[in-house]
């Protein structure tokens, strides 16, 4: 196990929920952590365009493990990313790169852009002359708070969300990813798959571990992804909600898949990640009684 103040780390997209989480983590840890956005808001932050070799170089300079979590770009453009921080990690002297995937990815090959765009990044990754750890996390807890996810009437709670009944899905906080991340980041090696998360839950079940949260009954339906498409539009964009809803429709003509479901085994360095439970004990308000 790495030292926590011996190991530089750069965070390539920290200024997304996802690598801003990851960035928090570190920091927690007392890891030296740089952060690196395209823009460079923010403070201590550099500023680094992933269509830009040079500027990726030179952002990543001293540092020993850099980890890369993509924008929500689903084109070609992920998998040139990829290369150039590939390119910039081997010119810059970096020992190890960690790839936060934003998704599992099936073994076959699939029709949507939200898996295949991370299977091209990661390939072109593993192809190159740095090691690489990958991360592959399911789907976050954090999304069930998004506007229309969780409605609450005098009949009970619904919890709709666009999977279908019965997948099993182990459900991950953004908060825990960035402990998973922080902790391969000091522990990982090159080569290693790591797909974070507790056992799984089924959205009926995942239902009934909000209940206890919210103080009132909680049924889930299965939202059509076109729905949820359009809603994702209007705040991030057409490209990224067709993007990621094509995740959504994957899994809903392919309800028997496992892909979301975290193996038995993690490694022993792997921080246990909290459960629904106490994830919507934190985060979700108890629903006031209705008289």
């Amino acid at each position: 196990m790495n030292s926590p103040d011996t190991v530089h780390v750069a965070v390539l997209g920290s200024a997304g929920a996802q690598g801003s989480a990851i960035a928090d983590a570190l920091d927690a840890a007392g890891v030296p952590t740089r952060r690196i956005s395209r823009t460079g808001n923010g403070s201590g932050t550099a500023a680094a365009d992933l269509r830009d070799t040079g500027a990726l170089t030179a952002a990543l300079s001293g540092i020993d493990v850099a980890v890369l979590t993509l924008p929500l770009d689903f084109s070609s453009e992920a998998a040139h990313f990829a290369r150039n921080v590939a390119d910039a990690a081997a010119a810059s002297g970096v020992q190890r790169i960690v790839f936060n995937t934003n998704t599992r990815i099936p073994d076959e090959i699939t029709d949507a852009p939200g898996f295949e765009t991370r299977r091209a990044a990661r390939i072109t990754l593993e192809t190159g002359a740095v090691p690489v750890t990958i991360i592959e996390p399911a789907v976050y807890l954090d999304n069930l708070l998004a506007p229309g996810v969780l409605t609450h009437s005098r009949d009970g709670s619904v919890l709709r969300y666009p999977i279908p009944e019965g997948l099993p899905v182990s459900w991950l906080a953004a908060s825990d990813l960035g402990r998973a991340v922080a902790a391969a980041c000091l522990n990982g090696r090159g080569g290693e798959v790591v797909r974070p998360g507790r056992a799984p839950l089924t959205p009926e079940e995942l239902a009934g571990a909000i209940e206890g949260a919210i103080g009132t009954s909680v049924r889930f339906e299965a939202l059509d992804p076109a729905l949820f498409e359009q809603g994702l539009a209007a705040v991030a964009g057409p490209n990224a909600a067709a993007g990621v809803a094509s995740i959504y429709r994957w899994l809903t003509a392919n309800p028997g898949s496992t892909v979301m479901a975290a193996p038995a085994e993690q490694p022993a360095w792997m921080p246990q990640p909290a459960t629904a439970s106490a994830w919507a004990a934190d985060f979700l308000k108890p629903v006031a009684s209705k008289g």
